[in-house]
């Protein structure tokens, strides 16, 4: 499987198994992307392609199937696409996040069977000591603490960095990282 890593690291610039139509786009936030999907382990990527889940770009700030405009990005599990915009990367700059590894982070959740809403990952996230009021913590506009806590540790895993807002704790870590072979197939979820 390493071998598949490599593969997608080295691919020719611009191009990536899961990169849709990324032309919305400025230049620095479609490089940006890329640079974050050639992040995600080689076996994932593979899963997620079988999937046919992908990151597409919109030109327009309006990004979330609710309406809001104050998400950097989405996972679209209908549609199996992530979508992403030029607002979403600007005003992402300056934090510790990833927004595409992220939102690539609730794709593997839904491809897994949305683990992190089932009873044993409560245990996990209350382990994690999610900070008091933020966004892992408790419900935001719809959003659920625990399905945003495992799409950000898979973002914190993927692109080697700590959260703001919570503990990657070693248990957490394995789950995300043995969960990604238990990705389901075809149209079942």
């Amino acid at each position: 499987m390493e071998h598949l890593r490599d593969m997608w690291r080295t691919a020719s610039p611009g191009t990536h198994p899961l990169a849709g139509d990324l032309s919305a786009l400025d230049d620095q936030w479609k490089e940006e992307c890329l640079r974050q999907l050639r992040m995600i382990p080689g076996d994932v990527v593979s899963a997620l392609s079988s999937r046919n889940v992908k990151v597409e770009a919109v030109a327009e700030a309006k990004m979330s199937p609710k309406g809001r405009t104050d998400y950097g990005g989405f996972y679209d599990p209908d549609r199996r696409t992530v979508v992403v915009s030029n607002k979403g990367f600007a005003d992402d700059q300056g934090r510790n996040a990833m927004m595409v590894l992220h939102e690539m982070g609730h794709a593997l959740d839904h491809a897994v069977g949305w683990v992190s809403k089932l009873a044993p990952f409560k245990a996990l996230w209350k382990d994690a000591k999610p900070r008091e009021g933020s966004y892992f913590q408790r419900t935001f506009g719809g959003t659920d603490p625990r399905t945003e806590m495992y799409a950000e540790a898979c973002a914190a895993i993927w692109g080697h960095y700590q959260p703001d807002g919570f503990t990657v704790t070693d248990d957490l870590r394995t789950i995300v990282n043995e969960l990604r072979h238990n990705v389901r197939s075809g149209e079942d979820l």
